[in-house]
């Protein structure tokens, strides 16, 4: 399972951006439908410029809207999900992967001396 949870980084602090309720319910719907299929999906690394481009599907893209940060979101003429590029990918991927390996660790830690 893929997930991406956007979000903006202000000096020290961390805030997840939130995905608006018309665009989760256009991405249940999609689901549901079969059209939405992460399997299909296929991500490129550009090592040049460092970017991560996740193509959900082959259609055209109509517009695109920042959800934070170096991270952009691919829509259709129908304004659903069709990609999702992210800029500076290595860092944001070390990121990304440091903070989770830390909070579950210290869900583990705190399990166990609980």
């Amino acid at each position: 399972m893929f997930v991406l949870i956007p979000y903006e980084v202000d000096d020290d602090t961390i805030t997840p951006v939130t995905v608006h309720a018309i665009e989760r319910q256009q991405i249940r719907f999609r689901l549901s439908t079969g059209d939405f299929d992460m399997n299909k999906a296929r991500m490129v690394y550009f090592q040049e410029e460092d970017i991560i481009h996740l193509v959900i599907t082959d259609e055209p893209e109509s517009k695109s809207i920042e959800l934070g940060p170096n991270i952009t979101a691919e829509l259709n003429d129908k304004n659903e999900l069709i990609g999702v590029e992210i800029l500076n990918a290595s860092a944001f991927l070390r990121d990304t992967v440091l903070e989770s390996v830390q909070a579950k660790t210290l869900q583990l830690f705190e399990s166990k001396v609980g």
